[in-house]
């Protein structure tokens, strides 16, 4: 996939309202499971919490994991549509959060790729599987995958300084205990990061909080609760 936005298309369909944000259901290709969670108004649940709270009106936002684009639109609602980009793996979902964003009436910027930082990060694409729960799609092939497409590798510290970001919002199902070890963190001044620990560990997640905090970090325990990790730059 190159960085051309895939044109939003409209399936079977249903448009659910959550946090006063309109979603589109795709019955035909989502799984039960992510049907009924945003049927039932059970998504993003921590985020819905924290985001009003955490987000300021002079942030510039970059947002790793954009999947429907539900998190991007309230942090939206918080610094303006123009100051949050968002990039995610998957192609499809991509075009999701385009639907979703035009449903809301919101411009919001948003790339396909797979982030990664200075030191791992080569130029090129990369493969990624898809699998129907878009949450469990990665870059390791699964038995429930579904598709495996090639997709941009992008570089986190690039994405960074491009866009001018000063905060970002990070949700990449695990993706975080290889992107911030090694990472140069300099322009943010806040970091949002959702933990894996049931796929990836205990001891992962405090390695990639530790790298964090090497770099000036302090844990905001206000903001911090669930599998939602705040930081800000400072002690």
């Amino acid at each position: 996939m190159n960085d051309r936005a895939l044109q939003p298309t409209v399936g079977e369909e249903d448009i659910v309202t959550v946090s006063g944000v309109r979603l589109r259901i795709d019955r035909q290709r989502y799984s039960e499971l992510m049907i009924r969670i945003l049927s039932e108004n059970k998504y993003e649940g921590e985020e819905r919490a924290i985001v009003p709270k955490f987000i300021s009106p002079t942030d510039r936002i970059l947002e790793l994991g954009t999947a429907i684009g539900f998190v991007t639109m309230l942090a939206a609602r918080v610094v303006g549509s123009d100051h949050i980009r968002g990039i995610d793996a998957n192609p499809y979902m991509v075009n999701d959060a385009l639907v979703n964003f035009s449903l809301n009436s919101m411009h919001i910027q948003i790339r396909n790729g797979v982030v990664k930082n200075t030191t791992t990060w080569e130029p090129g694409n990369v493969l990624f599987h898809v699998d129907r729960n878009f949450w469990s799609s990665s870059l390791t092939k699964t038995s429930t995958t579904v598709e495996s497409v090639l997709i941009p590798s992008r570089c986190l510290e690039n994405e960074i300084r491009e866009f001018a970001a000063n905060t970002l919002i990070c949700d990449i199902e695990g993706g975080e205990v290889e992107l911030f070890p090694g990472s140069d963190l300099r322009g943010l001044n806040k970091i949002m990061m959702e933990v894996h620990p049931r796929k990836v560990g205990q001891s992962a997640i405090y390695n990639a909080v530790r790298s964090i905090q090497r770099q000036g970090f302090s844990i905001d325990y206000e903001n911090t609760w669930g599998g939602i990790v705040c930081f800000y730059r400072g002690f």
